[in-house]
């Protein structure tokens, strides 16, 4: 079990390293920087809903609207990012598309949360904090997201909809494991050793499929159409290149996750 003032340590860590991140922001929006505010985000959101699970009310403690608009109009940028290091990659030259960044950034500095504002969300957050943490707690938390992938698996159903939310499922719990490895924090319920090696490599193979959908969705034929037509046989090759990486990744995590015994409950 875990008590208040660690719980308290492990939030504040997690904040300071926001407040970090959207400094740098504020500053600079490139790649780097956009990551580090992205993990950040993720790692302190999986903690959050973990917590959330001790008070009994699985949403009760969450970031505010604003802060998750803020989360996904940076997402866009940095899945836009991503696209523009792809493609250079993959046609061996720089290309002027995606075009039209700079509008998004000013749009972005609109949305990034002053000081004050941060320091507010961090008050509200802290009032529905619970005083412990608990084993079964952190069981409930695991036990939840492992009958949720178990089920999609079991479906055989894996469409791009369904392999994003086996994605979110299994982030969240790699997260919530490694910190308890960093930690030191002892409990029979978190991935450790070779399960959390295993759920860390499908987590990042889904990663990568999720990034090559995006690029996919980014370059689309409709934009394709649009794009000046000297531009456009490069667009047309590092799609149907895309498209093939995408079958043969999907195929490898697919087969991956149909065999995984990493997400089942663990023998005591």
């Amino acid at each position: 079990m875990l008590i208040h003032t660690r719980i308290q340590k492990i939030f504040e860590a997690y904040s300071l390293r926001l407040k970090r991140a959207i400094r740098g922001i504020d500053k600079r929006l490139d790649h780097a920087t956009l990551h580090d505010f992205r993990v950040g985000f993720k790692k302190h959101r999986s903690f959050l809903r973990l917590l959330s699970v001790e008070t009994g009310d699985p949403g009760k403690i969450e970031f505010p609207d604003k802060f998750r608009k803020m989360n996904r109009a940076i997402g866009d940028i940095y899945d836009e990012q991503l696209c523009g290091q792809r493609l250079l990659k993959s046609i061996g030259r720089k290309s002027s598309f995606p075009a039209g960044l700079h509008i998004k950034y000013k749009e972005v500095k609109k949305l990034i949360l002053s000081p004050n504002h941060f320091e507010k969300m961090l008050e509200e957050l802290n009032k529905d904090m619970p005083r412990k943490l608990s084993d079964r707690s952190i069981r409930v938390f695991f036990e939840g997201k492992r009958k949720q992938v178990g089920g999609i698996t079991r479906k055989r159903n894996f469409t791009d909809k369904e392999l994003h939310s086996i994605r979110k499922l299994l982030k969240d719990m790699v997260n919530i494991s490694k910190l308890w490895r960093d930690q030191a924090i002892r409990s029979r319920y978190v991935f450790s050793g070779n399960r959390l090696k295993d759920a860390i490599a499908v987590s990042d193979a889904l990663g990568e499929l999720n990034d090559t959908s995006t690029a996919l969705s980014i370059i689309r034929p409709s934009i394709i159409k649009d794009v000046p037509l000297k531009h456009q046989p490069d667009l047309i090759v590092a799609r149907r290149k895309w498209l093939a990486e995408k079958r043969a990744l999907k195929k490898t995590v697919v087969t991956i996750l149909t065999n995984a015994q990493f997400f089942r409950a663990q023998a005591h």
